[in-house]
């Protein structure tokens, strides 16, 4: 079984945690390297672009399964942040 972490975070200038597995943690932090944005910078820009019926953890799931989807069809690299937001409203 995978083990779940709890993280706080700073999103839009409030704290809050959200429950991941570690392999979800590194996922998201790869793709803040890739971006070349803080984690918090993207589970913010996730919290903005989401719909509002989804919660916070399950639209970063979304997210980067979504982000790696459209890594993996060899988008271009600066089109797949803002597209992959476009997509969880």
């Amino acid at each position: 079984m995978t083990k779940l972490s709890s993280k706080i975070l700073s999103v839009n200038n409030r704290r809050t945690s959200i429950r991941m597995c570690c392999q979800e943690w590194k996922s998201l932090d790869d793709v803040s390297k890739l971006e070349k944005l803080h984690r918090n910078k993207i589970i913010s820009l996730i919290e903005s672009h989401k719909s509002d019926t989804l919660g916070l953890a399950y639209a970063t799931r979304l997210f980067m399964m979504l982000y790696y989807k459209k890594l993996s069809q060899r988008q271009k690299a600066q089109d797949i942040l803002s597209a992959t937001l476009k997509e969880l409203r």
